[in-house]
């Protein structure tokens, strides 16, 4: 009896351990069973690592819906010199590569592996607008609405929403549907209208006025390069001189090189270096005395050196408010002068050579994914 009751209990303990290995077994075997069976999908990944594991983790368990397995990669780059090449394993049904190194969006390629014919590479764009969690679930089901599109047999393929369209599941969260994607590189194009000030001179006070400007941007790539090209006009300023009053504008025109140093969602930050031509017309005006100054407007285009620091704080799904500091040098030492009635020239107007200034405003996306975009 006692030999019985030691059996029993060995057997019971045996099969408590087969019980707690088998899961841990079956995990493991996942990829090599469906691989074997209907097959499996390769996904990489480019992201965090807790974001990683959160997507991978996500996906294994809507493809298993497939009947799939899945085998993953992570890194900068997919494992493959292109998505659409032929299969290099037996059973790989489909590719899938994840980038959601971007602040704005998560980007996904399908591309279904046929029997030596891949079907075209289908592009979708998951926008993170919600928490971490909120985003990997709706990226989740937009890999799976869109592996059961392309995998299934139009016998068997359950009625779907469009492939752009948010998957139920994210619907239910209040995910906004995916939108189509935006292609890496390009020429995107903003405008934007701002009001702006500068010192100009002693005496002169703040130089207020206003302008526009289109900014050209080498798409969403790294250091985002971009050309600001503006034009700005001030509101004339009276300066007082020995016999006069000097009335001066100023009209200011920039081409500006700059690059990305900041880009989150709600704000991106560009510094930049360029130069550009400010063109000063003085009106002398009220002569005082009984010797009145010799003096005659004058027109006078001066080039200048400028640095722009420029910040883009989201505003709404389609603009962003400007708010720039610049810094020109003029190195043209424009001087007015008047002369008194012995002949002697004295200095009325003498613009500063480093000029500081500021400038806020608004900009809009005019074409392509545009830093001036609100996503």
């Amino acid at each position: 009896m006692r030999n019985a009751r030691r059996v029993l209990g060995a057997g019971v303990l045996a099969v408590a351990i087969i019980a707690s290995v088998a899961p841990a077994e079956a995990r493991a075997g996942d990829d090599a069973g469906a691989e074997r069976g209907q097959g499996f999908v390769d996904v990489a990944v480019a992201a965090s690592p807790d974001e990683a594991a959160a997507l991978l983790d996500t996906l294994r368990e809507l493809v298993a819906r497939l009947g799939l397995g899945l085998r993953a990669a992570t890194g900068d780059g997919p494992p493959w010199t292109r998505l659409d090449s032929p299969p290099d394993t037996p059973g790989e049904r489909a590719r899938v590569w994840i980038d959601a190194r971007e602040a704005d969006a998560v980007s996904i390629d399908v591309c279904a592996l046929g029997d030596g014919a891949p079907s075209p590479i289908l592009h979708r764009r998951v926008p993170r607008d919600g928490s971490t969690a909120v985003v990997v679930d709706a990226v989740g089901h937009v890999v799976q609405a869109t592996l059961e599109s392309a995998l299934l047999e139009p016998s068997s393929r359950p009625v779907l929403p469009p492939p752009l369209a948010a998957p139920p599941p994210a619907d239910n969260l209040g995910i906004a549907p995916p939108k189509p994607a935006v292609r890496r590189g390009g020429l995107t194009l903003d405008a934007a209208a701002f009001a702006d000030g500068a010192e100009v001179a002693t005496r002169s006070g703040a130089a207020l006025g206003g302008g526009g400007a289109l900014i050209v941007s080498a798409g969403p790539i790294p250091w985002r390069p971009s050309l600001w090209i503006s034009a700005s006009f001030q509101t004339p300023f009276d300066i007082p001189g020995p016999g006069v009053t000097l009335e001066t504008t100023v009209s200011s025109f920039r081409a500006i090189p700059s690059v990305e140093l900041l880009r989150l969602r709600p704000v991106q930050l560009d510094f930049g270096a360029g130069g550009g031509a400010d063109l000063f017309h003085d009106t002398p005006r009220n002569p005082r005395g009984p010797f009145p100054a010799a003096a005659q407007p004058q027109t006078h285009v001066t080039p200048v050196m400028a640095g722009q620091l420029l910040a883009r704080l989201r505003l709404g799904p389609s603009a962003r408010l400007l708010v720039g500091l610049d810094l020109d040098w003029d190195p043209g030492q424009h001087h007015y002068s008047v002369l008194d009635r012995f002949g002697n020239a004295s200095a009325v107007l003498q613009p500063w050579t480093v000029r500081p200034g500021a400038l806020v405003g608004i900009c809009v996306p005019l074409a392509g994914a545009s830093a001036c975009g609100g996503e």
